[in-house]
């Protein structure tokens, strides 16, 4: 098969076909508008790509027809949607902007151009005959509705009449209604004006009344929110000392946890004290009293081999009691923070708020803030200050009757 069969037979000219009767199809229906000149532009463009099907040309490619043909697929999905046909779409340039740069770079040729003009006219001309047909069609509808749209109306006009009348005789029948119905009312009105000033009279005696007794009830419920608002006052003092209170002994539960803490250490490090001194003085009367001396070794050479052992051994067991009577040193003062927190507050319950006040600025002081920590294994500085601190405070107590 040669190119010009390859070129007759490609699919693109079954998906032109396609796209014409389309876009025929959607015109006729009337979902294309007849005034709108795209539709024209559109119709006149596919007839200029069909004056090409007969004419074979050799610049014409299978890559072009294949464009064509995906350009086309575009515009049947577009259908009858002109405006992506017509417009940049998600950032493409419009699908009948495409068609027609393609078919401006294809060599011009008269014989297709008359083809593709002929087709064009002979689709108008189709477009037409089909649009009298439709008119035709509706004109007979038009005859057929105005003369049910004649009868509907004489009969709407004989049933309006019947109403008429009825409604006359009913508006009579009403007119009689309201005339006794209007004496019915001014006498209904005298005895309502008359019940309507005694009930003026009645209410305006029991408003004052009211407003008297809500009065009374306002102060009553005043005197009773003062009262609440003076107890809630206290209740709330209370509440700060007892808050207060329970912080301060959670503080003093804490260092009562730490002391015991301290105590399981320093009972440790005892303990490995006490094996280690144990373990060197063994080692000692052992080496003395069982172990030789080697050969050729004099006995104070001997001797000073067994110190030393002895006295390394002796120098961890001395660190272990050193941190040993550290922890306990800690241990002793935790406790005496334990006992001033626990104490304070029962202690200065029954003093003024300035001696409340100083006498918590000084417990404060005395256990936070600390001054170095020993190295010899003595007691912390700040003890002093506590036992101070609870002296002060033992001195503080009102004398008892």
């Amino acid at each position: 098969m040669g190119w010009v069969e390859d070129f007759r037979s490609n699919s693109v000219w079954a998906t032109l076909d396609a796209a014409r009767a389309r876009l025929d199809e959607l015109w006729s229906s009337g979902e294309l508008p007849a005034d709108d000149e795209r539709v024209e532009m559109l119709r006149a463009l596919l007839a200029r790509v069909d004056g090409v099907r007969d004419s074979p040309d050799i610049l014409i490619t299978q890559r072009d027809l294949g464009a064509l043909s995906n350009h086309l697929e575009s515009l049947l999905a577009h259908l009858p949607n002109l405006q992506p046909i017509f417009s940049p779409f998600s950032g493409y340039d419009p699908v009948f902007d495409l068609i027609a740069k393609l078919v401006a770079t294809w060599p011009p040729s008269g014989s297709a151009s008359l083809r593709g003009l002929a087709s064009h006219v002979a689709g108008v001309s189709s477009a037409l005959t089909s649009t009298e047909a439709r008119i035709a069609s509706l004109a007979k509808v038009t005859d057929a509705t105005e003369a049910d749209l004649a009868r509907f109306v004489s009969e709407q006009r004989e049933t309006a009449e019947r109403i008429v009348e009825a409604a006359e005789t009913r508006v009579a029948e009403v007119d009689r209604n309201v005339t006794a119905l209007a004496t019915t009312a001014e006498m209904q009105k005298g005895r309502i004006d008359a019940a309507i000033a005694s009930f003026q009279s009645e209410f305006t005696a029991g408003e004052a009344r009211r407003d008297d007794a809500w009065g009374e009830h306002l102060a009553a419920r005043q005197a009773d929110v003062e009262a609440f608002m003076s107890r809630m006052r206290a209740y709330e003092e209370k509440s700060i000392k007892v808050l207060g209170a329970v912080g301060v002994n959670s503080t003093a539960t804490d260092f009562g946890t730490y002391a015991s803490e301290q105590r399981k250490s320093a009972n440790r490090w005892r303990i490995a004290a006490a094996v280690v001194f144990v373990a060197a003085g063994a080692w000692f009367v052992w080496s003395s009293v069982f172990a030789d001396a080697p050969e050729g070794t004099h006995v104070w050479e001997s001797a000073v081999a067994r110190l030393g052992v002895t006295a390394a051994v002796a120098g961890v067991g001395l660190y272990a009691a050193r941190e040993s009577t550290q922890h306990r040193a800690q241990e002793r003062r935790a406790k005496q923070v334990q006992l001033v927190l626990t104490a304070l507050e029962p202690f200065i319950a029954n003093l003024g708020d300035d001696d409340q006040d100083r006498l918590r600025i000084a417990a404060a002081q005395a256990i936070f803030v600390l001054p170095g920590e020993p190295t010899d294994g003595s007691e912390p500085a700040s003890v002093p200050g506590l036992l101070n601190l609870a002296n002060s405070l033992v001195a503080k107590l009102p004398d008892r009757p």
